[in-house]
Formats: structure tokens, C-alpha cells, sequence
């Protein structure tokens, strides 16, 4: 059975009669609890207590760092490195912004642009305005996600910049990569996946660890024979990204990667999920926004557990059940009933795709 550890007031009882009973006190059966509240009998039981309940603390903490999916940051730390693994770093974000200008002017490297949100950006790769318009790569200054920005939005140089003018509009696919430090969960998720899965020098799930190893990468998937023998395809999303669907550079990274690890035969293709929109259509009592945001996030948990090419083959992919996101809509903080209008059929996902939430109507009161 489990140990069931003593709390504080226990341990002054347990404390208090051992002393007492050692100097044999009378009245044995009552002596514990007639020793007065200021006495040195009772000074000294609570003191001891003290100590014993912060001994108990830190062996209760100790047993907890024993197995990885109770560690704290520090443990789980140390126990990725026995296997050579290592927490994924923080990076920058990094993209295009399009400037206008008097012809030929030129801004410099390592000036700074900063959006509207405080972030910075420095210029690292530069072009001169050719017909009034000019491409500037650049790089957030601090790792992090806040540094991704969306195509379309803008941003101004701290200082101005001769012939340049102040407004640039981030171009496609936006400024992306950004990423911080590998939080304690997936972290953790990976050595849980490293420890009941050891690799097998090219199993199908060698090849998902590997991908899983590139800062950003949140989800992968191994299809072996994907375009025929001695091919293998990996499937990759960046869930943290603004765009979780990685771009031709996210890919190519992730494949120069995996490509150092390979076994020497295998012909490795790493590319991008296709994006399957799930729209859905809920009549939701009570239809409340406090209720309509609890269904949401169940909807977009429920496509990011569910909606995945696992243990799937090319040709017949797999299936997101109507009863499954009913389910999630069920189990939203706040709902008490609801009808599901759409969609109406279970729904067909590629072998290639990897379905996310597009928007949710709620149209009404289901008793209407």
C-alpha cells in the first residue's frame, strides 16, 4: 500500500508522546495531552516536528524525480542526457519585409526595425530600391516567439533612413522560427518516447525522434514506403509557429537532420502536411461567449489528439468520427446540451493531411 506521509501535527503528537512517555510521566494515558502549550516538552516536540516534516518534504520530493513524468526541469534535465539527448535552445525569427524608396537608396546592415508591438528586428541581407521598391531580410533581435509576426503587417526603423520610407510590410510566408526554450512538457514527451521506444536504426519511429529533435518541430510522422521501396516520408508541424505548417526551409532543415542519421539507403522525403480545414456548425444551449470559447479550445484539442496520419497507410489515410467531436463539444466547460448541424458524416483525412479547426458557427438555442 501506498506510504502515506505524516502531516505536521502528527509528527508534534508522535513527537510529544515519545518524550513524555520516556521521562515516564504520570497519568500515562493522558499525558501527551496535558503537557502545557509553553512547557519544553512542547517547545521541543514542535521543533523536532518541524525539522522531521521538512526530512519527510525532501524524501517525498526525491521519490518524485525517480520517474520522468513527475521530474521537474532539472531531473528531466539530467535524465535526457544519459541518453544523449539535449533540451531544444531558443531561436529568432527570420523573414522578409518589402521597403519603398528613392531609387538606389540602401539600408544599411544591422540597422533596427521595430513593430508595433516593441519587437526588433535587425537588417542582416540588403538590396538597393530598384523601380521604388527594395527586399531586406531580417532577424529578430530576441528568441522567442513573440518575434513571429503575420505577412501583411508593418513596421518602422528606430532611426530614419535617408531616401527610405518609414512603413515595411512583412512579405510572405511572414517572419517565422521564432521559438523559445523546449518547455517541460514536450521535453518530457520526448524522453518518455526515447525510453519505450529505443532506437532501431531506421524503425518508423526512429525517424519521428529524429525530426522531433529540430527546434520547432512539435509533431512528426514516419510513412515508410511513401513513394516506394527504400523511400520513407516525414511529416512535420510547428504548432507554435503563427503558421503551424512549415515552409520549404523548415523542411529542409528538418531533412539535413535527419539526413546525418538515416541508414545510408533509405531516400528520406520531408515535407509539410496538406492543411484540412474542419468547419463546424453547433446549435449550443447555453449559447454564451464564456461557452462557445470552451468549445472551441475542446475542438482544437480534439483535432490536435485525434486528427493525425498515425498507424495509417497511403492509400486509405484515416477517419475523424462525428461522435468523437460531438464528444468534444460535450465536454466543454459551461455546455449543458447541443446539436451538431454540421459536419454530418464522419470525416475522410488523407494519409498527407493533417486536419485544424476552421470556424465554428453557433447558430442558436438547439430547442429553437
Amino acid at each position: 500500500m501506498p506510504f502515506k506521509r505524516p502531516t505536521l501535527p502528527e509528527l508534534d503528537e508522535r513527537i510529544r508522546s515519545d518524550i513524555t512517555g520516556a521521562v515516564r510521566m504520570k497519568g500515562a494515558a493522558t499525558r501527551a495531552a496535558s503537557v502545557l502549550r509553553r512547557s519544553v516538552v512542547a517547545i521541543k516536540s514542535r521543533v523536532y516536528a518541524g525539522a522531521c516534516h521538512l526530512l519527510y518534504g525532501y524524501l517525498d520530493n526525491l521519490a518524485k524525480q525517480r520517474f520522468v513524468h513527475s521530474m521537474d526541469d532539472e531531473f528531466l534535465d539530467a535524465e535526457g542526457g544519459m541518453y544523449g539527448m539535449e533540451r531544444k535552445g531558443e531561436d529568432v525569427a527570420r523573414g522578409k519585409i518589402a521597403v519603398t524608396g528613392a531609387e538606389g537608396a540602401l539600408v544599411l546592415l544591422d540597422r533596427i526595425y521595430q513593430h508595433e508591438s516593441g519587437a526588433q528586428y535587425k537588417v542582416v541581407a540588403n538590396n538597393p530600391v530598384v523601380d521604388g521598391s527594395a527586399v531586406i531580410t531580417l532577424e529578430a533581435i530576441a528568441p522567442g516567439t513573440a518575434g513571429n509576426l503575420l505577412p501583411g503587417e508593418t513596421m518602422r526603423p528606430v532611426q530614419p533612413v535617408v531616401g527610405i520610407n518609414d512603413e515595411a510590410v512583412v512579405l510572405e510566408p511572414g517572419l517565422t522560427g521564432g521559438i523559445g526554450v523546449e518547455s517541460d512538457d514536450y521535453w518530457r514527451e520526448r524522453i518518455l518516447r526515447r525510453k519505450r521506444q529505443p532506437p532501431h536504426g531506421g524503425a518508423k519511429h526512429d525517424y519521428v525522434a529524429w525530426a522531433l529533435e529540430v527546434p520547432g518541430v512539435t509533431r512528426a510522422w514516419s510513412l515508410p514506403l511513401w513513394l516506394g521501396m527504400g523511400t520513407v516520408g516525414v511529416m512535420i508541424m510547428r504548432d507554435n509557429d503563427l503558421n503551424p505548417f512549415p515552409d520549404e526551409e523548415h523542411c529542409r532543415i528538418v531533412f539535413a537532420h535527419i539526413f546525418k542519421k538515416r541508414p545510408v539507403t533509405a531516400d528520406v522525403h520531408v515535407f509539410a502536411p496538406v492543411p484540412l480545414r474542419i468547419d463546424v456548425a453547433v446549435k449550443l444551449s447555453p449559447n454564451t461567449d464564456a461557452a462557445q470559447r470552451a468549445v472551441e479550445d475542446e475542438l482544437s484539442d480534439l483535432l490536435f489528439r485525434e486528427g493525425k496520419p498515425e498507424e495509417v497507410d497511403a492509400e486509405t489515410g484515416s477517419k475523424l468520427y462525428v461522435s468523437r467531436i460531438s464528444e468534444a463539444i460535450s465536454s466543454a466547460v459551461g455546455e449543458h446540451h447541443h446539436y451538431l448541424i454540421d459536419p454530418v458524416n464522419d470525416i475522410h483525412v488523407p494519409a498527407n493531411a493533417v486536419p485544424y479547426l476552421g470556424s465554428v458557427v453557433f447558430a442558436g438555442d438547439p430547442e429553437r
